[in-house]
């Protein structure tokens, strides 16, 4: 098996919690110390723990779906739902770097509820998450890199 295709399941876990994170926050916005949230929040620490292990966890958001290193996330109906959440809010690269805790968590899912044109007129999804000091987790459009020089 390629290394690649090693991380596959891994990556899957790591959004699967983040999607259940997010449900978990959207039914109960703002009280971050539920149950729910503090499990969610310690789920989502040790996948991405062992998905970092072997780099980043860089997906591209297209549609309802999301793509790894140019090849398709298993068919899952909590990634489906990650993926549209994002893609929704104009996000089409989602970048775990680091361990996100529950301050974190709690802004990306609160930018993640937020609607799409009071988020463009604030600069997006990813201006607003890096505005508000979220490090772990990035929210990205793709698209050409500026020119500089």
């Amino acid at each position: 098996m390629a290394e690649g295709d090693a991380r596959v399941p891994q990556v899957a876990v790591v959004l699967k919690q983040l999607w259940l994170g997010l449900a978990a926050y959207r039914l109960y916005p703002g009280s971050v110390d539920r149950p729910g949230f503090v499990a969610a929040v310690e789920r989502i620490g040790a996948a991405a723990r062992t998905a970092l292990a072997s780099g980043p966890v860089d997906v591209e958001v297209r549609g309802d779906r999301m793509v790894l290193e140019g090849g398709e996330l298993p068919d899952d109906d909590h990634l489906q739902k990650l993926a549209l959440a994002c893609f929704e809010r104009r996000v089409e690269r989602l970048t775990v770097v680091g361990v996100p805790d529950a301050s974190e968590l709690e802004r990306l899912y609160a930018v993640l509820s937020r609607g799409v044109d009071d988020l463009d007129r604030d600069g997006g999804a990813g201006e607003v998450l890096r505005s508000r000091g979220v490090e772990a987790i990035e929210l990205s459009r793709v698209g050409p890199a500026p020119v500089e020089g």
